[in-house]
C-alpha cells in the first residue's frame, strides 16, 4: 500500500485512513491506563510494529504513527512491559532510524543544517 501510495498522500485514500487509526489507538494510550494499553497491545504487537517501520518501503508518516503509538503503548506503560527490554525489537528500530538519518543527511547540501 505504501508503495502505491508514495507519491500521492490523498486524505481519503486506504493509506491515509490507516495512519490515522494508528494514530488514534496512540492517543487512546496516552497517559497510564492499563487497559487500553492491554488492548492496543493484542491489536498492534511489537512484532507488526518493527515489520512495518523497518520495512524498505516505509514513508515517514508511516514510521511517526507507528513511533508515537510504540512509545505510548509499549514504553510510557502504566505496567512495565519487560518484552520491550528483553528483545532486539529495540535494537531493530534504532538501526533503522540511523539508516533513515544517513539518508537524509547524505541527500543534504553541505553547509546545510535542519
Amino acid at each position: 500500500m505504501m508503495r502505491s501510495e508514495r507519491d500521492r498522500m490523498d486524505e481519503n485514500s486506504p493509506l491515509m485512513y490507516h495512519i490515522h487509526l494508528v494514530e488514534l489507538l496512540a492517543v487512546c494510550t496516552e497517559g497510564k491506563n492499563v487497559y487500553t494499553e492491554i488492548k492496543c497491545n493484542s491489536l498492534l504487537p511489537l512484532d507488526d510494529i518493527v515489520r512495518v517501520v523497518t520495512h524498505e518501503d516505509c514513508i515517514p508518516e508511516v514510521k511517526i504513527a507507528y513511533i508515537n503509538f510504540l512509545n505510548h503503548c509499549y514504553v510510557d506503560t502504566e505496567v512495565e512491559m519487560k518484552e520491550i527490554y528483553t528483545s532486539n525489537h529495540m535494537w531493530k528500530l534504532f538501526e533503522n532510524f540511523l539508516v533513515d538519518i544517513c539518508r537524509f543527511t547524505v541527500g543534504m547540501p553541505s553547509g546545510t543544517s535542519q
